[in-house]
């Protein structure tokens, strides 16, 4: 973010505007805005340089100073130190925003199968964007069921290999003990018990990314992984992966929140997934010039 030093050199005189924002002024009903106002903060240069140099030099010092004196006697000054504080706030409310000023921000989407959050770095323009696949997280389960979870189980010690991680298991541990176990290893799993029926545990290995297939094996011959029925994932990257389009060109992503969409429409744009489209959808992308009205007119307000 800009510092009042930086922006302040771009101020000095009105010039900032000039150069940053009479160029957009055709944007706001013909300039007006600019036009009559630009003349108005001219008018308050010097006591924002003022404000700048108590930003320097340490406003709290000058406003002890101003403090000390007798109010009585130098009502003016008084006033004077509340009207630089007050144009020190507005100074630095308006100016520490110039990025809010050329964000774009407006979308126009009908679809609840997406939103879209513009940066400033977003085109404004007619996209098309359709969802033929939503990222998923792969799961694993067991197909062994276990009458509860908290008897010793049989099974034979050893390693059970989540990920390329080695996971130890020790024969005795309850179906609860084994969870707990690989939910405190880094496999980037979450292993939990489901009951799909009255009086009938079993596992369930669920990977934490969206995107990622699990890969499992034990270190005894898939005798760990037979007691407990589990599986070799069929998944893979694609078939867990998002899959979309924009204006006809596909992408495939890892994840349902989507961020690095250079070098097109979109670009620095957020795209958050939600569900599948049968048709691509059009969104309209406006540059939100809202905001920088609004900025500007609550500045004026404060002077």
């Amino acid at each position: 973010m800009k510092s009042i030093n930086d922006i302040n050199s771009h101020f000095r005189g009105g010039k900032f505007f000039e150069t940053k924002y009479v160029e957009k002024k055709s944007q706001f009903s013909g300039g007006k805005l600019f036009e009559t106002k630009e003349t108005m903060i001219g008018r308050y240069i010097i006591i924002v340089d003022e404000a700048k140099k108590a930003d320097r030099l340490g406003l709290d010092k000058i406003i002890d100073k101003i403090e000390m004196k007798n109010t009585k006697v130098l009502p003016s000054l008084k006033i004077l130190k509340e009207g630089v504080e007050f144009m020190y706030e507005a100074y630095k409310n308006l100016f520490l925003k110039y990025d809010e000023f050329f964000a774009n921000g407006n979308v126009c989407n009908t679809s609840s199968a997406f939103e879209i959050i513009p940066s400033k770095d977003s085109q404004a323009g007619n996209v098309s964007i359709g969802v033929n696949q939503l990222a998923t997280k792969d799961q694993i389960v067991g197909s062994v069921s276990f009458g509860d979870t908290t008897s010793q189980l049989d099974f034979p010690s050893g390693n059970l290999i989540i990920n390329n991680l080695d996971i130890q298991l020790i024969t005795g541990s309850t179906l609860e003990e084994i969870v707990t176990t690989i939910n405190s290893s880094s496999a980037n799993v979450l292993a939990s018990i489901i009951q799909p029926n009255v009086g009938q545990f079993e596992i369930l290995i669920t990977s934490n990314n969206q995107g990622s297939p699990i890969t499992i094996t034990d270190d005894q011959d898939l005798q760990i992984l037979a007691y407990f029925g589990i599986s070799q994932s069929a998944a893979t990257s694609a078939s867990l992966s998002a899959q979309i389009t924009i204006n006809g060109v596909a992408y495939t992503r890892p994840s349902n929140n989507i961020t690095d969409l250079d070098g097109v429409l979109l670009s620095g744009a957020t795209i958050n997934l939600k569900e599948t489209t049968q048709n691509p959808v059009v969104v309209k992308v406006l540059q939100n010039y809202d905001a920088g009205v609004k900025l500007f007119q609550d500045f004026a307000k404060k002077l």
